[in-house]
């Protein structure tokens, strides 16, 4: 688990000064004022669409806010004057602002909807561009493969429309990529040869991204003679162009590097130097890396009272650091710290810390892997199966280990302790499987969320193919809403059965677009029921509405019925979701031969677990509408759900 740690900061590192880099460096301030003054200008609606786009782009780093709205603006100009380029530019834009936001799944789909209206006009640049991205979204999230991919097609359009200079963003992503997966000798050579290019054309900002790369990885191999070269030119052309975060990044590099030559006077120097740098610009990240080269600093001298006094400077700008890996280093070097001062209580208490925070990028992992799965989910549903079973099975092994490890952390505290220390074992055992009781039922939500996403962007995608872009414009805006609703919805134990309501009716509403509005349905609620005071799981029936729908009315001429009955008694909200569809008999018969419903067992698992955590009986019963009448045709589905009051 330390390796992983340190593996993910120093790939940290490595990535955002990158990642600061993705479009021609922000702090090219005459950009922004020429574009501003552009939009002052008489220019034509398609050009001022474009223009808020780039700058939208351009001022992110300096308000963001700002950088949002012109997305947002330039995609309605586009839109009013039926711009196919203005909404490529302007959905790159918006890609452009939830990359930096971090919000890498709205960025990816917004960057492959420009993507396609890049390719309606043959530009090949923006393929390119949008290409990058697109990779640059999966590096992102760990899909390294994923973005080699990509980073790979970009390059070939790259070279194919002969601007050398624009190489060298995708020769830098490449080289990250291949260093990451250890294969350093293939990664230095994209790194020289993005160098070569930068130097040959005298592009300072790429002189300085591809020289501070190529120190890392010199540093990475021991290499510190070349390490120190090619960071002495980074701090050289950063003064150049007097970019404060490109010195700041240099100095700290060197800091480095001293510091692993076993110099500390030297990487204290840098550090001194960086950290006023980084203070003034407010970059807490960036100080807190700084803070853990001088702790080390002070370890190597064994000055134990200042490794700590720094340590806690680090601790105190916790709050505004969103990576764990790196708060979990600071509880790292707190520990020991603490211990080398003998302070073994305080030093237990920061390892604790420690420990809590290596279970969040264990978390972190998990949602990394769940999102490979949205990937595969778009492919091939079948495919997505297999390999939810075994990212499930992975999941279930990493805590049979986890818990192991606490077992022989306990056994260690208890030969430390004594008593005392037993006492502690018995309370984290028990909360331990707490958490694990409740991983497991956020998983079947995970599992869940990703089925209901694939099926409700078929819909979208047919209605695409058969309308034209213009006209799904309008329903992907929508899909956006729900999706950020049933996102938001999947992070609690409850909603009102009101909200409830409201997201399968969106669903419900997407899929009659799918099926060109082959069924109606009606909701039923009984009068006396106060939907929006009763509570129950989220999205607990949409998987039964979704099978009447999928196997009810696929394979039905006629007009299908859909009907949901809503009633309570006694403490028990009462459900009845009916269709006049091809009933369970066919499907089951179906089934065997083809397909195994992944909705209902989805349902009957969700069930089981809401039955073992709530201590109550839920009914779950479903019927063949033949077998109480031969002159009917569908399926009925009782259920019985206990429910809390908001």
């Amino acid at each position: 688990m330390k390796t992983l740690i340190y593996q993910r900061y120093y790939y940290f590192l490595l990535t955002i000064f990158l990642l600061f880099f993705t479009i021609d460096c922000p702090s090219q301030t005459p950009s922004i004022d020429s574009l501003q003054n552009l939009l002052n200008t008489k220019i034509s609606e398609e050009q001022k669409a474009i223009a808020l786009a780039q700058l939208s782009q351009e001022i992110y780093y300096y308000d963001f806010k700002k950088s949002l709205q012109y997305a947002q603006q330039s995609l309605e100009i586009a839109q009013e004057v039926k711009s196919k380029l203005g909404e490529a530019t302007a959905y790159q834009a918006l890609g452009y602002y939830y990359y930096y936001q971090q919000e890498l799944y709205w960025s990816r789909l917004l960057h492959q909807f420009s993507l396609g209206l890049f390719k309606a006009l043959k530009n090949q640049k923006g393929i390119a561009d949008e290409l990058h991205h697109i990779g640059l979204t999966y590096f992102s999230t760990g899909q390294y493969e994923e973005s080699l991919r990509f980073y790979t097609k970009s390059l070939e359009i790259r070279k194919a429309l002969g601007d050398e200079l624009n190489l060298v963003p995708s020769l830098l992503n490449i080289a990250i990529v291949l260093e990451i997966t250890s294969q350093i000798d293939k990664s230095l050579k994209y790194y020289q040869e993005a160098f070569d290019i930068a130097w040959k054309y005298k592009k300072n900002n790429y002189i300085i991204k591809t020289s501070y790369n190529l120190a890392n990885t010199h540093l990475s191999r021991r290499n510190y003679q070349k390490a120190l070269a090619y960071s002495d030119t980074t701090l050289k052309y950063a003064q150049k162009i007097k970019m404060e975060y490109g010195i700041g990044r240099a100095k700290r590099l060197k800091a480095r590097i001293y510091n692993a030559k076993q110099e500390p006077h030297k990487a204290l120097k840098f550090v001194i130097e960086a950290e006023a740098i980084f203070e003034k610009l407010g970059a807490n990240t960036e100080r807190v890396s700084l803070l853990l080269i001088k702790s080390d600093v002070f370890q190597i001298r064994k000055d134990y009272v200042n490794m700590k006094k720094t340590i806690q400077e680090a601790q105190n700008l916790i709050p505004t650091i969103k990576d764990p890996a790196i708060v979990a280093q600071i509880y790292q070097g707190l520990y020991l710290a603490n211990k080398g001062l003998n302070d073994f209580e305080a030093a237990l208490e920061a390892y604790e810390k420690e420990v809590r925070h290596e279970d969040s990028i264990f978390k972190l992992e998990k949602d990394k892997q769940i999102n490979e799965l949205l990937t595969k989910y778009e492919t091939a549903e079948k495919e997505l199966t297999i390999k939810e079973l075994d990212e499930k099975n992975r999941i279930q092994a990493l805590q049979i280990e986890r818990q192991t490890y606490q077992i022989i952390l306990a056994v260690v505290i208890l030969l430390l302790l004594s008593g005392l220390a037993f006492t502690f074992y018995q309370q984290k055992k028990w909360s331990f499987q707490r958490k694990l009781f409740d991983l497991e039922q956020k998983h079947l939500r995970s599992q869940l969320n990703p089925h209901f996403i694939f099926n409700a962007l078929n819909a979208i995608q047919d209605y695409l193919y058969q309308k034209g872009i213009e006209k799904g414009s309008f329903y992907l805006v929508k899909f956006a809403h729900l999706m950020r609703q049933t996102l938001e919805q999947s992070r609690v134990n409850y909603i009102s059965l009101e909200d409830e309501i409201t997201t399968i009716e969106h669903y419900i509403q997407l899929q009659q677009l799918r099926f060109e509005h082959k069924f109606d349905y009606q909701i039923h609620v009984d009068e006396a029921i106060e939907i929006d005071e009763i509570g129950i799981p989220p999205m607990f029936l949409q998987p039964i509405v979704e099978n009447a729908i999928e196997h009810g009315f696929l394979m039905k001429d006629r007009k299908g019925k859909l009907d949901l009955f809503l009633r309570e008694k006694s403490g028990v909200l009462q459900v009845v979701i009916q269709d006049n569809g091809v009933g369970i008999s066919k499907n089951l018969q179906k089934q065997s031969d083809e397909y195994d419903s992944l909705a209902t067992k989805i349902i009957q698992e969700r069930i089981q677990i809401f039955r073992q955590k709530s201590k109550k009986h839920i009914n779950f019963e479903i019927i063949d509408l033949q077998t109480e009448n031969q002159l009917l045709q569908g399926t009925k589905v009782n259920l019985q759900l206990p429910y809390i009051e908001l």
